[in-house]
C-alpha cells in the first residue's frame, strides 16, 4: 500500500506463523524496512501468565482514504507456528493510518478462552538494531526511555537486572532489558508511558514506539523494541489498544511534541531536557581496563585482577555476533574482588592525567557488571578532601550497567588530585565486581 506520507505500508499475513506489519520510509532511503510483528499474547496475571504466539489462520485486508482496515483470525500457539496443542483462538482487528513520521495502530484483540488475557506485545524490530548493537551492549546505550522521578534515560544507565540469556551453550543479550510501569514494578526503576526509543549511528533518525496502558517496555532478543499492552481487569477476555510508531529525525523535542499530541494524557511524561550523553558520542577511551592492576587502578580491603568470562555474548538472534562475556570494551575487562566478611572495600583511579590530556571533559562514564550477590555501590569524584558527585547505585547479579558521573567544572585547574571512587557500602557477602570502559565525554 502506498499513501501520499512519507511511510509506506504493507500487511504481510503469513498463513501458519504470525503476521507482520512492514514499514518504509520514503523520505530516508538509509532506513532499513522496520517490521512491526504481531508477536505475542499472555494469559493469566503478571505474577503467573503463559506466553502464546499470535499464528494467522485467515487474514483480510481492505483499504481506506486514511489507511488500511486489517481482520486476523487465528490460534494462539506455545511455538511461532500451527501446532497441535492447547490452543486458543483469537481475533485481531486493527486500523493502520500513516502520516507524517509515524504510524498509529488501532487494535481490538479478543480471545475464546477460560483464561484471562493479561497482554498483547508486538514487537518491533529492524536489521540496524542488530547491525549498530557492536560491541553487545551498545543496544542499550542507544536506547532511551522515560522513568519515574528521573525523566529521560538511556537504557544503560538505569538500575537494571539480569539480562535475557540461553543455555548450552550459553549465550546473554546483556542489552536485553524490561522495565515496568508503576502498577507492577516490585523494584527498581519504574517506566512511564511514553516512548521507548533508539538512536542511529548516523544520528539521521530515531525509530520509537508508545502505546496506551503498557505495563512494560524495553528491549529484547531481536533486538527489538517492545511496548507491552495490558488487558484492562483481572478477568478480561478482549483488549483495545492504541500503538504509534515513530520514524522521524534525531530530534528529542520533535518525539515528545508528537507523543504529547498522540497521547495527551500522558504529555507530562516527556517534558525533559536533552540528556548530557547523546547516544551518537562515543566519547574517548581512557581505560579499557584491560589489566587494570598496572594502569594505576588502587584498591583497598580488596584485589583486581583480569576477568574470566563464562560463556558468551550475543548481539541478537538476527546475526548472532558473539563477543566474550562480561566485555564491554576491547578484549578484556577487570575483575574486583572482595572477601567475605571484608566489610568495606574501595577501588579508586587518579583522573589528572586524563583531565590534563582533556580539559574539555564534562563527564566520565564507566560500565559495571555484578557477577556476585546483589550490591550497593557508591560512587564519589573526589577532588582533594571535598566531594563533588556522591551517588549510591543498586547493582542486581548478573547485571550490566553504564554509571555516568559529572566532572567538577573546576576539576582540571586544580592542583588537588582528582579520584573517581567506588566503594562498597558494608556487607558480609563476597561480591565479585566487573569494571570496564572507563571513557570520556564532553557534554555539547
Amino acid at each position: 500500500m502506498s499513501t501520499e506520507q512519507n511511510i509506506q505500508v504493507e500487511f504481510l499475513g503469513n498463513i501458519g506463523h504470525t503476521s507482520t506489519l512492514a514499514f518504509t520510509s520514503k523520505t530516508n532511503t538509509n532506513i532499513p524496512v522496520l517490521t512491526l510483528n504481531i508477536e505475542n499474547v499472555r494469559t493469566g496475571t503478571y505474577d503467573k501468565s503463559i506466553s502464546y504466539y499470535c499464528v494467522s489462520q485467515k487474514c483480510e485486508v481492505w483499504e481506506t482514504d486514511a489507511g488500511m482496515d486489517i481482520e486476523v483470525e487465528g490460534l494462539l500457539c506455545l511455538e511461532p507456528r500451527l501446532m497441535p496443542g492447547p490452543n486458543i483462538p483469537f481475533t485481531l482487528h486493527m486500523r493502520v493510518v500513516p502520516e507524517q513520521y509515524r504510524i498509529t495502530i488501532e487494535s481490538r484483540l479478543e480471545i475464546s478462552s477460560d483464561e484471562a488475557l493479561f497482554s498483547y506485545e508486538p514487537c518491533l524490530q529492524t536489521s540496524s538494531f542488530s547491525i549498530e548493537n557492536h560491541p553487545a551492549f551498545e543496544m542499550a546505550r542507544k536506547s532511551f526511555g522515560f522513568f519515574k522521578g528521573k525523566g529521560f534515560r538511556w537504557l544503560s544507565d538505569v538500575e537494571r537486572n539480569r539480562a535475557e540469556y540461553q543455555n548450552e551453550p550459553y549465550k546473554e543479550g546483556p542489552w536485553i532489558q524490561r522495565f515496568t510501569t508503576e502498577a507492577f514494578t516490585k523494584q527498581g526503576d519504574t517506566a512511564l508511558l511514553a516512548p521507548i526509543g533508539w538512536v542511529s549511528d548516523d544520528n539521521s533518525h530515531i525509530i520509537a514506539t508508545a502505546s496506551d496502558n503498557p505495563y512494560e517496555l524495553g528491549i529484547r532478543w531481536g533486538p527489538c523494541l517492545h511496548s507491552n499492552i495490558a488487558a484492562d481487569g483481572p478477568h478480561a477476555k478482549s483488549l483495545t489498544a492504541k500503538t504509534v510508531v515513530y520514524i522521524m529525525p534525531a530530534d528529542l523535542p520533535m518525539l515528545t511534541s508528537m507523543f504529547q499530541k498522540d497521547f495527551p494524557y500522558a504529555e507530562e511524561h516527556v517534558i525533559s531536557s536533552r540528556p548530557a550523553i547523546w547516544a551518537t558520542d562515543k566519547g574517548i577511551l581512557l581505560d579499557g581496563l584491560e589489566n587494570a592492576m598496572n594502569s594505576g587502578w588502587l584498591v583497598e580491603g580488596s584485589t583486581l585482577e583480569r576477568y574470566r568470562s563464562e560463556g558468551n555474548w550475543t548481539n541478537g538472534n538476527l546475526h548472532m555476533f558473539l563477543y566474550p562475556e562480561g566485555v564491554t570494551e576491547g578484549s578484556g575487562s577487570t575483575l574486583w574482588t572482595i572477601p567475605q566478611g571484608q566489610g568495606e572495600a574501595v577501588v579508586i583511579r587518579p583522573l589528572n592525567n586524563y583531565l590534563h590530556d582533556n580539559p574539555d571533559l564534562t563527564h566520565i562514564a564507566l560500565d559495571v557488571m555484578d557477577r556476585g550477590k546483589d550490591v550497593v555501590v557508591e560512587v564519589s569524584l573526589k577532588n582533594g578532601d571535598a566531594t563533588s558527585f556522591r551517588e549510591t547505585y543498586q547493582l542486581r547479579w548478573m547485571s550490566t550497567r553504564r554509571i555516568v558521573i559529572p566532572l567538577d567544572s573546576n576539576s582540571e585547574s586544580t592542583t588537588d588530585q582528582v579520584s573517581l571512587e567506588i566503594k562498597v557500602v558494608k556487607t558480609n557477602n563476597p561480591c565479585k565486581i566487573v569494571l570496564d570502559n572507563l571513557r570520556g565525554f564532553i557534554s555539547k
